[in-house]
C-alpha cells in the first residue's frame, strides 16, 4: 500500500486567534489526536487537502485501477537461415523454406495483414583454423513475423514450421486486439477510486468535494508478456515430423493510476 502523506492545511477559520503560551490542557490534546487519527484512517491512499485562500480547500487524491483479460494475440518472429557454398545456394535454400513456412502461415492466419516477412541478409561465413579465418561459404537469413489470433491452431502451425524447415521460432509474446479500450476501462476505475478517497479525505473533516480541478494518469509499471525461445538445435526442426508447441497465455493485467484534485466547500 503506497505511504500515507496527509496534510489538512485551513483548518483553523479565518479570524481565529491561537495562543501558543504555556501547555495545552490534556483533553485538548487528546481530541486533537483523535481527529488528526480519524482523517489518517480516512487516507488510505496520498492524499492532501490545501487551503486555496479565496477558493476554499482543494483535497487531491491518487486512485487506482486494473482489468484483468485473456490475451487473444500471440505474435511470434520466426528465423530461416542456411548457409551453403555459394551466395546462390544459400538464397535459393532459404527462400524454399520461407515459402513453406508462408504457406503454413496462411493456413491458420487468414488475414494477411497478419504476416509480414523481412528482407533477406546475406553475409560471407568464415571459421577460425590455424590462427587464421578460413572462408567456408555463405549464409543467407530471413525473418517471418506473424500474429496468430486463433490459439487452438497454436499446435498444429508450429508442428507444419517446424516441419517446414524454420531455424528458430521466437515466442509467442502475449498482446490484446482490445488494449486501448480495457487501459481506458482502468482509467475510469482509477478516477472512481480517487473520488471515493478524497470524499472519505473531505468527510473526516466535514467538507464536501464534488467538483473537479483537474486529474492527470501518473506512469505505472506493467509486467512483461512471458516469451517461450524454440531453436532447431534443441527440436531438429525439419529433419523429422515434429510436435507442436502447445502454450498457456495466462492472463493479463491492464492498470492505471492517477492523481485527482477535487474543490472542497
Amino acid at each position: 500500500m503506497p505511504g500515507v502523506d496527509c496534510h489538512a492545511a485551513g483548518i483553523v477559520g479565518e479570524g481565529t486567534a491561537v495562543k501558543t503560551k504555556n501547555l495545552w490542557p490534556a483533553s485538548f490534546l487528546a481530541l486533537t489526536g483523535i481527529f488528526i487519527l480519524s482523517i489518517l484512517s480516512a487516507c488510505n491512499h496520498r492524499c492532501d487537502i490545501r487551503d486555496r485562500s479565496g477558493r476554499g480547500h482543494e483535497v487531491t487524491a491518487q486512485g487506482y485501477g486494473t482489468i484483468k483479460a485473456i490475451p487473444d494475440v500471440q505474435e511470434w518472429a520466426l528465423e530461416v537461415e542456411f548457409a551453403r557454398p555459394t551466395m546462390s545456394e544459400a538464397v535459393t535454400e532459404t527462400q524454399k523454406v520461407v515459402d513453406a513456412a508462408l504457406k503454413a502461415c496462411a493456413k491458420a492466419i487468414p488475414d494477411s495483414n497478419d504476416i509480414q516477412t523481412l528482407r533477406i541478409y546475406t553475409r560471407k561465413e568464415y571459421q577460425w583454423e590455424n590462427g587464421k579465418n578460413v572462408f567456408k561459404g555463405y549464409a543467407a537469413s530471413q525473418s517471418i513475423e506473424i500474429k496468430l489470433r486463433d490459439f487452438s491452431k497454436t499446435e498444429s502451425l508450429t508442428e507444419d514450421l517446424i516441419n517446414a524447415g524454420v531455424t528458430s521460432m521466437n515466442g509467442p509474446s502475449f498482446s490484446h486486439s482490445k488494449a486501448d479500450s480495457l487501459h481506458k476501462e482502468a482509467m475510469a476505475l482509477a478516477m472512481v477510486d480517487a473520488k471515493t478517497n478524497a470524499g472519505r479525505m473531505c468527510q473526516s473533516v466535514n467538507l464536501k468535494c464534488d467538483e473537479l480541478v483537474s486529474a492527470k494518469e501518473n506512469p505505472i509499471q506493467e509486467s512483461p508478456a512471458p516469451m517461450l525461445f524454440a531453436k532447431a538445435s534443441n527440436m531438429d526442426m525439419g529433419r523429422a515430423e515434429g510436435t507442436g508447441l502447445s502454450v498457456k497465455p495466462g492472463i493479463m493485467s491492464f492498470s492505471a493510476a492517477v492523481e485527482a484534485t477535487y474543490r472542497g466547500k
